[in-house]
């Protein structure tokens, strides 16, 4: 089947789904939904976001040069969504949804409470890339509560959400070991 190609990005999935949380610059908290991310480098540790110009998570990341990348789990995957609505500028999405957030170790951008995993991030640059903006970030902490000995993922914990498109949304399902020859 021949697939128009505006709906190309519906069959590069699923993705992680993440919450960005940034402030601006004058500390109010921001949080979106997104799942346009990945890692970049080792080392150094780097990550991308892709986020439109519009958004004020590009807006606040720029002004204050720093975002908390949450990833979101199956307990709390509902309310990350609900984040996505259009509140005005300045409204904390986190509270209007019942979620909740502390400080961070290394940035001034809070990270979510109900994450299990927590990416602390300095911004690097920015490549414009179409109808989005690829936000390079240089990852400064990080922490998790469900890891294995070896520092993966425990997935059976985690029970991280991935994204298809729109509102189709899946869990991991089960673990399989494949050799790396």
């Amino acid at each position: 089947m021949e697939i128009p190609i505006n709906h190309w990005y519906k069959l590069f999935s699923p993705r992680v789904v993440i919450l960005v949380t940034t402030i601006d610059d004058e500390g109010r908290i921001n949080a979106a939904p997104y799942s346009f991310c990945g890692p970049l480098s080792i080392n150094p540790p780097m990550l991308y976001i892709s986020a439109r110009s519009s958004q004020d998570t590009y807006k606040n990341i720029k002004k204050t040069g720093d975002f908390v990348v949450n990833v979101v789990s199956e307990d709390f995957a509902q309310k990350a969504v609900s984040c996505e609505k259009k509140y005005p500028y300045g409204v904390n999405e986190l509270e209007k949804v019942g979620l909740h957030w502390e400080d961070s170790k290394k940035v001034k951008s809070p990270k979510v409470t109900e994450a299990k995993i927590h990416f602390e991030c300095e911004f690097v640059k920015e490549v414009e890339t179409g109808d989005h903006i690829l936000i390079i970030g240089e990852i400064v902490a990080v922490d998790a509560d469900v890891v294995k000995e070896n520092y993966s993922p425990d997935f059976t914990k985690l029970k991280t959400i991935l994204q298809s498109s729109g509102e189709d949304f899946f869990l991991v399902g089960k673990e399989i070991k494949l050799k790396r020859e």
